[in-house]
């Protein structure tokens, strides 16, 4: 798979992880919910994404281009995009939205 085609599946990948993170929000109390007083609110979070969005298709445009290489400007996109989805999974969890992805326990048993 060529470079053009891992990176376009990792963005759909993570920005599809983060609109169902999003979908847990629904009040207007929801998206602003901050789980403590240093903490970005799910509403923040959607504003970031798209303004940052906005800033990367500015870079891509050749009159704006300052990137070492196009294929740098998505990489970040994908870390970018996952940090800050991590940040949105502890409001989910506040509001008692269980996990995604749930590990489950350990028997017993087991070693």
């Amino acid at each position: 798979m060529d470079l053009k085609s891992r990176v376009r599946r990792q963005l759909l990948k993570v920005r599809e992880v983060s609109e169902t993170f999003l979908a847990a929000f629904h009040t207007p109390e929801q998206w602003t919910l901050q789980v403590h007083d240093k903490a970005n609110h799910a509403l923040w979070f959607a504003g970031h994404l798209g303004t940052v969005d906005n800033f990367m298709i500015s870079l891509l445009a050749p009159e704006k281009a300052i990137a070492i290489d196009v294929g740098s400007i998505f990489e970040m996109a994908v870390w970018h995009e996952a940090l800050h989805a991590g940040q949105v999974t502890v409001a989910r969890r506040a509001l008692g939205v269980p996990p995604l992805v749930d590990v489950p326990p350990k028997s017993e048993t087991a070693g």
